[in-house]
């Protein structure tokens, strides 16, 4: 296993759909891809993609099919995550 040699750029909006949903009583966890885990109360996992609007270009082909075939919601803001949440 090899480890990053840089660290991976956030999405500049990341920081306030995890306050957001903590706020909201989620529990968080940031990954890689995707670049969250959510638990709701319930106990339920969802994966979710955080783009912003630039990155949203520059993402390459393995990464899209990704996001298809494990049916990944991308998100850009806290409305948007927290529709997909309930």
């Amino acid at each position: 296993m090899t480890l990053a040699r840089r660290a991976k750029r956030r999405d500049a909006t990341e920081p306030a759909i995890l306050a957001g949903l903590r706020a909201h009583g989620y529990k968080v966890l940031q990954l890689d891809l995707p670049d969250l885990l959510v638990r709701r109360p319930d106990g339920v996992l969802f994966l979710l993609e955080v783009d912003g609007i630039k990155l949203y270009r520059r993402r390459k082909q393995p990464q899209l099919d990704f996001f298809r075939d494990w049916g990944v919601p991308r998100v850009k803001n806290l409305e948007e995550a927290l529709a997909w949440l309930r």
